[in-house]
């Protein structure tokens, strides 16, 4: 790749300084999923001394066709039209930027078609067990 990367581990005690992190010079890894409602590369969240540095847009990276079409994903009624955004921001983000997931969690779950009650996940908690003290065995 042409990359000769310095590690630096934040140390425990800068954690939590929201400047180092906005300004750190370097690349950025986290378990944010690639979910619309997860995408931070707007202009809007950019970590500024005016919200204390709490947005996660670290990189300040800005585009505003990549505003307009995530605009587009979280406001639009027209399913298509926040699919077709979709599709858009991310095709013009990888032809502007280097980024990428670098794995998906994927969870598997096996069971009868007599167990009622795997409805898919919810919000903030990953995976389709969440909900699984609800679930019942139809006899």
């Amino acid at each position: 790749m042409g990359v000769n990367p310095n590690l630096y581990p934040i140390p425990a005690a800068l954690e939590r300084d929201q400047e180092l992190r906005a300004n750190f010079p370097g690349t950025f890894t986290n378990g944010r999923t690639i979910a619309m409602e997860n995408f931070h590369f707007t202009t809007k969240n950019f970590p500024t001394p005016e919200n204390r540095f709490t947005g996660s847009n670290r990189g300040s990276f800005t585009d505003p066709e990549i505003d307009r079409l995530h605009n587009i994903t979280q406001t639009s009624f027209n399913e298509r039209e926040r699919r077709d955004a979709t599709v858009a921001l991310l095709t013009r983000l990888s032809q502007l930027v280097g980024i990428g997931p670098m794995f998906y969690q994927v969870e598997v779950i096996v069971a009868k078609n007599a167990v009622k009650g795997p409805i898919g996940n919810w919000g903030p908690q990953q995976g389709i067990t969440w909900n699984i003290y609800e679930w019942e065995l139809a006899t």
